[in-house]
């Protein structure tokens, strides 16, 4: 089952705030709906308390895939979308990927890696890692298991925490591809890459991906009667390939029609993670 800090009436999740029954003598001592008192993260944030906090079940895709969230949250407050991944680890103990950090260990007590505040910012925008440089951090992922964590944020004029809300989180995790073809595409379409061994080629990147789906490459044939043969060396960002004749002597001339297929590219918007137009 999900698991979450606030409290859930009519399937809404509302934060509740870190204020007991044991906390107040009377009546007359509750004058608000919602309090906070906790600091952990008030030097982070400017304010006390922590945000609302959903987290999904650990989703198994059934073997390992290439694929991109699309990820909607109906909120009262700016969500940030968190995913750990593994193509290995079930329970994501280990070997995990974990993109769009919003605190150091994806606990709501953790170090705050978005200093400028959450709900003070356009989504995509808010500074992540150590450094003080914006960097949007959402893209396809290969992996087979997955799981989601929601964090919404809500600041009042005053600078307190408000009452976040969450009424909606809708996961999917596609595959559906872009491709691009390079007809007649020649050694100087793509970069040299004379530092790698074999020596290689590479690919434009498109978007913000580890790694592409698919790299198709068909060389033309020579009037020397070469026997080129193609071969992928990695998928990584926009991915590589070498041309070698049948005594692998590296080709750096040659002709070919290459066709790249790779995930859509993704944005961190007001309402999760989405295709980007």
């Amino acid at each position: 089952m999900p698991v979450h800090n606030g409290k859930t009436i009519n399937n809404v999740l509302y934060a509740k705030g870190d204020i007991t029954w044991a906390d107040k003598t009377d009546w007359s001592a509750y004058t608000k709906w919602i309090e906070y008192t906790d600091t952990t993260i008030q030097t982070a944030t400017g304010a006390k308390g922590q945000p609302l906090r959903w987290r999904s079940d650990i989703i198994d895709f059934g073997l390992v895939r290439t694929v991109y969230p699309d990820i909607y949250v109906s909120a009262n407050g700016t969500p940030k979308v968190v995913i750990e991944s593994s193509m290995t680890s079930s329970d994501l103990s280990s070997a995990t990927g974990f993109d769009n950090k919003y605190t150091a260990d994806n606990t709501t007590t953790g170090a705050i890696q978005t200093y400028a505040v959450l709900d003070g910012m356009e989504p995509g925008y808010t500074d992540q890692g150590s450094t003080a440089t914006a960097e949007i951090n959402v893209r396809g992922i290969t992996a087979r298991y997955v799981r989601v964590t929601v964090y919404v944020e809500e600041f009042l004029p005053d600078l307190t925490r408000g009452q976040p809300v969450i009424t909606e989180v809708n996961i999917a995790f596609k595959s559906d591809t872009v491709e691009r073809t390079y007809t007649d595409a020649t050694n100087a379409t793509f970069t040299f890459r004379s530092d790698q061994s074999p020596q290689q080629f590479a690919l434009p990147q498109y978007g913000n991906h580890p790694r592409i789906v698919s790299l198709q490459i068909t060389p033309h044939h020579t009037t020397s009667g070469e026997d080129i043969k193609a071969l992928i060396t990695s998928k990584v960002g926009g991915g590589r390939f070498t041309m070698m004749k049948s005594d692998a002597t590296v080709l750096t001339s040659w002709t070919a029609d290459v066709t790249v297929k790779t995930l859509p590219d993704v944005r961190e918007t007001f309402t999760g993670i989405q295709k980007a137009k």
